[in-house]
């Protein structure tokens, strides 16, 4: 960049086919994570003390038998973890390219900013950020969970896939 071999704005100024390629990941992922959003919310309704028993996500169940991670933890991290997939498979879907999580949740309140509970992406990057000091209830957890749910619905019914 400095000796002007490459531009500075870009190296790869025709993303034509970056788009076309993040497009049809983002497609074939989309199904399986709107399925795993809604099994979560459906998890996190039961009561916290069914939750543990209850649970039959193998990736949860692993942390629960193995470690003292209270259920709200648990619910919580997942509803996290899926709020940035569902945000960067739907930025994706736009040819939009994700390569930083906090950057991604602005791009994501930018593009899709008229979707009926999109806010709910940043509200759970500031529970993510204050992880370590602010526990979350599970009733809120669950709450998140639910709102999750909700917000991929909605996604799902305004992206043309």
């Amino acid at each position: 960049v400095e000796r002007g071999l490459v531009p500075s704005d870009d190296f790869y100024p025709d993303k034509t086919n970056l788009k076309k390629l993040l497009k049809a990941e983002a497609r074939a992922q989309w199904p399986a994570l709107l399925q795993r959003i809604a099994a979560h919310a459906e998890r996190a309704s039961r009561p916290e003390k069914d939750f543990r028993a209850s649970s039959a996500d193998p990736r949860s169940q692993i942390i629960l038998e193995r470690s003292a991670t209270p259920p709200s933890d648990v619910v919580a991290f997942d509803a996290i973890w899926d709020s940035m997939l569902l945000a960067k498979l739907a930025l994706n879907l736009r040819g939009i390219y994700v390569n930083n999580k906090a950057q991604a949740v602005e791009d994501f309140a930018d593009k899709f900013g008229g979707v009926s509970g999109v806010k709910l992406v940043k509200e759970l990057w500031g529970v993510w950020t204050r992880w370590n000091s602010r526990a979350v209830r599970f009733t809120r957890a669950s709450g998140y969970a639910s709102r999750l749910g909700n917000l991929a619905a909605e996604l799902d019914k305004r992206l043309t896939l």
